[in-house]
């Protein structure tokens, strides 16, 4: 089944019309200048600052410190960062608690550490749908039985 036939009714117009699958594959964990020039005009045309934006990062599965410094680019842009393999700061709890709560008040990014698939998703879904409704863009979601997408 094409992920598109998950969507609700105006997204899945959109993304019929536009020949374009309802979530968007910006390339490896090395590619947060793509995410960040598509959300800069994103922004842009909506007049809002990044962080308003319903945008959240994930590299669940890094490799590699590089993909943690793109994170950290992220984190500063305001995005929220999902990881399902905690970085090497836990032995701090000062910057455990900067990066997942301080934050939110800094640059409006904030670090989730999940290794449970479907409370990640949830965490996202719960985010995305807080962003949305803060743009008045709320109406719909997840109403008579959609999926999300």
């Amino acid at each position: 089944m094409d992920a598109v036939e998950l969507c609700g009714e105006g997204l899945k117009e959109i993304c019929t019309a536009l020949g374009v699958p309802p979530v968007l594959n910006f390339g490896p964990c090395l590619a947060i200048g793509r995410i960040e020039m598509a959300a800069c005009a994103l922004a842009k045309e909506l007049n809002v600052d990044l962080p308003q934006l319903p945008v959240v990062i994930s590299a669940p599965q890094w490799l590699e410190e590089q993909a943690l410094a793109d994170g950290a680019y992220a984190l500063a842009l305001g995005f929220p960062l999902h990881l399902a393999l905690s970085p090497f700061v836990t032995g701090s709890q000062v910057a455990v608690n900067v990066l997942t709560e301080g934050l939110k008040d800094l640059t409006g990014g904030q670090l989730i550490i999940e290794t449970e698939v479907d409370a990640a998703a949830q965490k996202f879904d719960e985010i995305i749908k807080e962003k949305r409704a803060g743009l008045g863009i709320d109406s719909g979601i997840n109403k008579g039985g959609d999926a999300i997408c």
